[in-house]
């Protein structure tokens, strides 16, 4: 979704109207209550992974020298200093009324995919959409996106067998940001969607489970097994599809990432599908 067609959500009142938010835990979210956490425990997770991983290879991962810089900073920090940081970015109670990012101008052009948004508010959008359009939208099920880059032949990225960064917006690129949607024509799939690989990770309605590193649901994929209930809190939820700070291994189309789902950053976006293409809709 771009920031203009996620625009007219917001100016219809979408997060005034609580018909959108479905889940308890979505109008929980849109209150304050619990906004935080997710953000909190994603930042939790990463600074025990620091604690096991020596600084040599942090100065050797494939991202920005910034972001080198506050890595080796945060697996320095001790616990208090790790509590105290979490407290001044994300204080409790905070009620969101528009996405993260949305005022920033590396992220707002209309024809940019929307950015720091919440597995929450992306739903909210989807119900929103399917009631002015009378269409049944949902978040695609982790199976639904996989299929659609892969294709049936079972491609590797969503245009074919190898990588090539001309084709995809990811950190070999060297953009450092989102780039507008369909920017990047050779990289579509031949059925035609865009920026399946790159660009945003992409929202599923799927679930990953507890554990960052251990997941709950895992392939062959099965609707029925309690993995697309939308009601259930405390877990994290599939993204897919990799983004402009990811490397081309997380950009294949089979690879699988997970957040909590009030998560919000620079690199989280969602897209749609239509019950027309999938009866699954119905369900969710």
């Amino acid at each position: 979704m771009s920031n203009a067609e996620y625009r007219l959500f917001m100016e219809a009142g979408g997060y005034e109207d609580e018909r959108w938010w479905q889940t308890e835990a979505a109008r929980a979210w849109l209150r304050g209550e619990g906004s935080s956490e997710g953000q909190r425990g994603n930042l939790r997770d990463v600074y025990q992974m620091l604690q096991d991983v020596p600084e040599e290879n942090i100065r050797q991962a494939q991202v920005t020298p910034e972001q080198i810089d506050d890595l080796l900073e945060m697996k320095g920090w001790s616990q208090q200093m790790l509590e105290s940081k979490l407290e001044e970015w994300f204080p409790g109670g905070e009620k969101y009324r528009q996405p993260e990012f949305w005022d920033d101008s590396q992220f707002n052009h209309p024809l940019q995919p929307v950015v720091g948004i919440t597995w929450y508010e992306a739903r909210a959008y989807c119900v929103w959409l399917a009631a002015q359009t009378g269409e049944d939208y949902c978040l695609p099920t982790e199976a639904e996106w996989e299929a659609a880059a892969r294709g049936p032949k079972g491609r590797v990225y969503p245009w074919g067998k190898k990588y090539d960064a001309v084709r995809c917006n990811t950190f070999e690129t060297h953009i450092r940001g989102t780039t507008p949607v369909g920017v990047f024509p050779d990289g579509r799939t031949p059925e035609g969607s865009a920026d399946m690989s790159g660009n945003v990770w992409e929202w599923t309605s799927t679930i990953w489970g507890e554990s960052l590193q251990e997941p709950e649901f895992a392939y062959p994929y099965d609707a029925a097994d309690g993995r697309e209930d939308p009601e259930r809190t405390n877990v994290r939820r599939v993204l897919r599809g990799g983004s402009w700070r990811s490397n081309q291994d997380l950009a294949r189309a089979a690879f699988r990432f997970n957040l909590h789902p009030s998560v919000r950053d620079s690199d989280l976006g969602f897209r749609v599908v239509a019950a027309r293409r999938s009866p699954s809709c119905l369900d969710r």
